[in-house]
């Protein structure tokens, strides 16, 4: 089972230590005055919603019965491998999802459209809808068919998408109510461990363990999931906890395990292996070099 995670500017879970070239690198964020659209967008907007789509919320795909649903139908990341295991699918929304996260978002639009009269009863078919105007950057489409994909039914991946698009505006109380309705209607996994992200970014780093040990036993390979929980029992000064979850940890070189390692050996006391992991850290914006100066002066002050 795989879980697709939202992804923030300031924890940084899946960016490398090195730098990248910004000319092709893609950080996919909200200006200001679009984060401001999502909140503007009145009910009004929503009228022409009619009661006559009754889709099935517990429809099956035969193809991906092996994979979380959420994993093709929500707000994320998807890397080569991640599509490589979709590629092999023809089930046509998902060949339209391919696309969209592939950065051929008119693709994937055009391939929906085509598909309409065949899937327009199904709150998944505007889900997807929503995702490729989300990575085509037009928030207003994507918050108006998220919505509608909810108003047939209390679609996960539509509460869970929209979760994100409030998360990323800054509205962290809508974000928390809709991953939480999420998790409630649904078994999914993604909504919890966003959940579990946004307890760890306000700072809640119990309510962080006991929202995502529930899923931590099935997604032990999950590097995301791991260094979450390891980082939220370093926060909480349990080391050996720490150091359980970070040895699940494949991938131990992004700038999140780098920083978290530091601070591990500051708590144990060996400040110069501390201060040598943040030594060779290399930052690649301001965000990042921010944590690890803060993460310098908390180790100097925690080894005096």
């Amino acid at each position: 089972m795989k879980i697709i995670y939202l992804m923030t500017i300031f924890l940084l879970l899946s960016c490398a230590s090195k730098k990248t070239d910004t000319k092709k690198s893609k950080i996919r964020s909200f200006s200001a005055l679009v984060e401001l659209d999502i909140n503007e967008i009145s009910n009004k907007t929503f009228e022409t919603r009619g009661e006559k789509f009754k889709g099935n919320i517990d429809q099956k795909i035969d193809e991906i019965d092996d994979l979380d649903q959420i994993f093709s139908e929500s707000i994320g990341e998807m890397n080569e491998v991640d599509l490589q295991d979709l590629s092999h699918v023809s089930e046509p929304i998902v060949q339209a999802l391919v696309f969209c996260y592939q950065g051929r978002p008119k693709n994937g639009i055009k391939i929906l459209n085509s598909i309409y009269s065949q899937y327009s009863s199904e709150p998944r078919y505007y889900n997807s809808l929503g995702v490729c105007y989300l990575k085509q950057n037009n928030l207003r489409k994507a918050k108006y068919f998220f919505d509608f994909s909810i108003s047939i039914n209390k679609y996960s991946p539509a509460l869970n998408n929209l979760g994100v698009m409030y998360y990323k505006s800054g509205d962290f109380q809508k974000a928390f109510l809709l991953f939480t309705e999420s998790i409630r209607v649904s078994r999914h996994q993604t909504s919890r461990f966003n959940l579990g992200l946004l307890f760890y970014t306000k700072g809640l780093y119990k309510k962080t363990i006991d929202t995502l040990n529930p899923i931590s036993n099935s997604n032990q390979n999950v590097d995301n999931l791991n260094m979450l929980l390891a980082s939220s029992h370093l926060m909480l000064g349990d080391l050996s906890m720490f150091e359980k979850f970070f040895e699940r940890v494949k991938v131990k070189e992004t700038f999140f395990s780098k920083i978290s390692l530091a601070l591990y050996y500051s708590q144990k006391k060996m400040k110069s292996e501390a201060t040598k992991i943040l030594s060779v850290i290399k930052t690649i914006n301001s965000e990042q070099e921010k944590i690890l100066n803060s993460y310098r002066k908390g180790i100097e002050r925690t080894s005096k």
